[in-house]
């Protein structure tokens, strides 16, 4: 068989892959290339992007956005020899793009700079998400590894019955996941079938089972399944974004939505997980319960670093507005500041009560009074009596008398939550409905209600009435 015929076979399984991917593969197996080594991450997170991928989400003008990683991965354009177009001095947007490229690498070669303190906590986010400090959202190491696997083992059955037959060559998986295709379509190009003894069978399963995306892969994984709404920098501007209502969530705004937090903190990667794994009702959010949860904790560690990244860029723009400079140790301080907004996300958990009380007509009936009261619950002053939503506080008037919707903090119009219709998109259950009671919705008027205090400073609602208050709100859908 030709080097082109081997080509030709080792394509076949690919047909699922976009145009660019399946031509860099052909390439790469053109050029018998060697079989891709594990990914051997430096201590500084670094990762390298497979050769063949292609930028994903590129428009012209793209390349030179990567190679500077500034403004949130937008080109930047000089008007003149002064400023980048915005007033910002060029030796200015050059500082924080430099910063930018040194703390979180650029989009084709993401990476993270390391921070002394994550030796002390044990973190390392170059690590997956079921190691070390990263086992936070699945509760321990171990129990996330087998978790992992069992996903895996579902998500992959079909390529994964190909292994153990010894068809290395049949395994199909995502662009994503290429380089591993690649090192097994390798060893299957390499060893004769009556040598793929159990051992190597064996072997082949375990690296597909294993396997956790680089941070490079991670963001191939976003692309293929996130980015047509949320955008190639994460913005909530994709190609789809403009049919959506409400808009799709965008990342670069550090402000999420439903989380398990007090304080309006920052999701876990548990709060994220949930999203992913079950979408949020009434919106163009699916649920992608479908993949691995490889695959699942791979788009969120990219949605992290879309998030974090413009955290920083962010920080040093507002610095250099009110100081007229940035230091120089301005960067790495916004950087260590943004992470820790992220990691202590883990520990300001809103104090959900165990076990959940028992519904009753009396608790309903409470709740409709706590509801009602513009001193307490005040619920209907957005929701209205009935629950549809429809409140006097739901709009605002303009002259005229014309009716105005309210809006959220990225200014698109958003209406209260029709509690008649069900939809709850923080989840159903009545600790969901009791969490996001508490501590309110990021980003939009929706108060958190466990933070409140009355003019004595005392809590405004005691435990047992956010619970009426929950069951009462789940009773309204017939």
């Amino acid at each position: 068989m030709t080097v082109a015929d081997r080509s030709l076979t080792l394509l076949r399984p690919m047909t699922h892959l976009r145009p660019a991917a399946a031509l860099a593969f052909l390439l790469l197996a053109t050029l018998a290339c060697a079989p891709s080594e594990p990914d051997a991450r430096s201590s500084s997170g670094s990762t390298q992007t497979p050769a063949t991928l292609p930028a994903h989400g590129s428009q012209p003008g793209d390349e030179s956005r990567d190679k500077t990683g500034g403004n949130g991965g937008a080109p930047t354009e000089p008007t003149d020899d002064a400023t980048d177009g915005t007033g910002l001095p060029a030796e200015v947007r050059a500082a924080i793009d430099a910063s930018l490229a040194e703390l979180f690498g650029t989009f084709e070669n993401p990476r993270y700079e390391r921070l002394d303190s994550w030796g002390e906590i044990g973190f390392d986010p170059s690590i997956d998400a079921y190691s070390s400090a990263g086992a936070a959202s699945s509760g321990d190491a171990t129990a996330a590894r087998e978790e992992f696997a069992r996903s895996a083992s579902t998500r992959w059955m079909t390529e994964l019955e190909h292994v153990r037959r010894g068809d290395f060559q049949s395994v199909h998986l995502p662009e994503y996941a290429l380089a591993l295709l690649i090192e097994i379509h390798e060893l299957g190009r390499k060893t004769p079938l009556a040598e793929r003894d159990e051992a190597l069978r064996g072997f082949v399963e375990a690296k597909i089972v294993d396997w956790y995306p680089t941070l490079a892969e991670a963001r191939s994984i976003y692309h293929v399944h996130c980015e047509s709404c949320h955008g190639a920098q994460g913005r909530g501007d994709g190609p789809t974004s403009f049919g959506h209502d409400p808009r799709p969530r965008d990342f670069t705004s550090g402000t999420f939505k439903f989380t398990s937090r007090v304080s309006r903190a920052k999701p876990t990667r548990a709060d994220l997980l949930r999203t992913l794994s079950e979408g949020l009702a009434g919106t163009g959010m699916a649920s992608y319960g479908g993949l691995s949860r490889a695959e699942l904790e791979g788009a969120i560690d990219w949605v992290r670093w879309l998030a974090l990244r413009a955290a920083v860029e962010r920080e040093l723009l507002a610095t250099y507005e009110i100081d007229g400079e940035i230091s120089e140790d301005a960067a790495h301080e916004a950087y260590a500041s943004a992470w820790d907004a992220w990691l202590s996300a883990e520990s300001r958990a809103v104090p959900v009560p165990t076990p959940t009380p028992t519904v009753t007509p009396e608790r309903v009936a409470r709740g409709r009074e706590l509801f009602l009261d513009p001193k307490k619950g005040n619920c209907a002053q957005c929701h209205g009596e009935s629950g549809r939503g429809d409140g006097p506080a739901s709009y605002t008037l303009e002259p005229g008398g014309v009716k105005q919707s309210i809006v959220d903090d990225w200014g698109h119009p958003i209406r209260p939550r029709d509690l008649v219709e069900g939809k709850f998109r923080g989840g159903r259950k009545p600790e969901d409905v009791y969490r996001r009671i508490y501590a309110g919705i990021n980003g939009t008027p929706m108060p958190a209600l466990g933070d409140s205090k009355d003019a004595n400073g005392a809590p405004l609602l005691s435990e047992d009435e956010l619970w009426d208050l929950a069951f009462f709100a789940l009773s309204l859908k017939p």
